[in-house]
């Protein structure tokens, strides 16, 4: 996600220099909201909508990642 971009940008640049990669470099310091929303019943909606799923879905993403852009924040995964 983009919390480790900077992470995995530095380690790639020191493994040009040392044709090795990093894997122990510590993290930084970021601060962090971890939103979870729920769809109840959602097996049985699936059945119900079939291929329109994918609509009602991007429709609740839009809803949550709207949230989470009024915060400053940027949505990083939909599980």
């Amino acid at each position: 996600g983009s919390a480790g971009v900077e992470i995995i940008q530095n380690n790639l640049k020191k493994s040009k220099f040392s044709k090795r990669i990093f894997f122990s470099q510590s993290g930084i310091p970021v601060e962090c909201l971890f939103l979870f929303c729920d769809i109840r019943n959602f097996t049985n909606i699936t059945e119900i909508l079939n291929e329109d799923i994918f609509l009602f879905t991007n429709k609740v993403a839009a809803v949550v990642h709207s949230f989470c852009h009024s915060l400053g924040g940027a949505a990083n995964k939909n599980i």
